[in-house]
């Protein structure tokens, strides 16, 4: 099954600072001025440039790709591999807020059939919101809202839903901001049932296949952006069950990324994605403790 990075994590994506272009306040108004040509009857003036008009870009910037690769799935139940169908929306009001939404479809096959009743279609939906408070020249300040919606996995998980909230700052490790390293500190909700066709079979109740936690959390991430066209990062989360008093789940993920250029770019798209990482969760009712792990070879338009 997959997991939340970044808000998971996703470097954001580095809530896309997986994007070549991070825009900051002066990218959207300047000023316009035009030459002023010297009077036809004067042969001393040399012309002078008059101030014209203020030039503002929109407020809004909005992006949308569109993907397709191979996701792949594997815990110690069996290895699913699946055909993967992305869309990520991002939206952008100046520097002030960011927003990312990414919507994962995936077709998948599965070697052994523990519920062959299990239609092969899964989801994974991400909602990742970034606010800036302050930004300095060494360091940003700022508070995030992840959500992430998972429904009918190849881990058996019939629906989950995380929501995340809290402070987190980022390290600019160079002048132009290629390296950062980020840490973050909040609060977390998240609702997950397993499966119940084959479980309930086998003699387990309905309130043994649910789970229904809260408690904080802290994160760290790494980006690094090798040159204009090749980054990559490294994101992991912890989150702590208060109720339990333990650790309920970490998520670690990595990811590459490349801008194509020439015929791959005409083939395949803007961006080819590596992703991959490891999830070590416990489930105190049913599953006891679990390791997954996902690799997706991703091409985006």
């Amino acid at each position: 099954m997959l997991f939340l990075v970044a808000g998971l994590l996703q470097f954001s994506y580095a809530q896309e600072t997986t994007d070549p272009l991070v825009l900051t306040e002066a990218d959207f108004c300047y000023r316009e001025f035009r030459f002023k040509p010297p009077p036809t009857n004067s042969e001393n003036f040399q012309g002078d440039l008059t101030q014209d008009r203020e030039v503002c870009a929109p407020d809004w910037d909005v992006s949308a790709l569109f993907g397709v690769g191979v996701k792949t799935t594997l815990n110690s139940q069996q290895y699913t591999p699946g055909l993967t169908a992305r869309v990520r929306l991002n939206f952008r009001h100046k520097d002030f807020w960011h927003s990312e939404l990414k919507w994962d479809a995936t077709y998948d096959h599965e070697p052994e059939k523990a519920d062959p009743d299990r239609l092969p279609l899964w989801h994974d939906v991400e909602w990742k919101n970034d606010l800036k408070i302050v930004e300095g020249a060494n360091f940003r300040v700022g508070w995030n809202v992840d959500t992430r919606a998972i429904e009918n996995t190849a881990s058996s998980v019939e629906k989950s839903l995380f929501v995340g909230t809290g402070p987190e700052v980022t390290f600019f490790l160079d002048r132009s901001k290629d390296f950062q390293i980020s840490m973050g500190a909040g609060v977390f909700t998240k609702k997950e049932e397993i499966d119940d066709d084959v479980p309930r079979a086998r003699g387990f109740g309905r309130e043994a296949l649910q789970y229904n936690g809260s408690g904080p959390y802290c994160s760290v991430e790494f980006m690094g952006k090798l040159d204009s066209k090749n980054q990559v990062g490294v994101a992991a989360r912890l989150l702590w069950d208060a109720e339990a008093n333990r650790v309920r789940e970490i998520p670690v993920a990595l990811q590459y990324r490349r801008e194509l250029t020439g015929l791959a770019r005409l083939i395949c798209g803007r961006y080819l994605s590596v992703e991959g990482g490891v999830r070590y969760y416990e489930d105190r009712n049913l599953l006891g403790e679990e390791i997954e792990g996902f690799a997706a070879i991703m091409f985006e338009r």
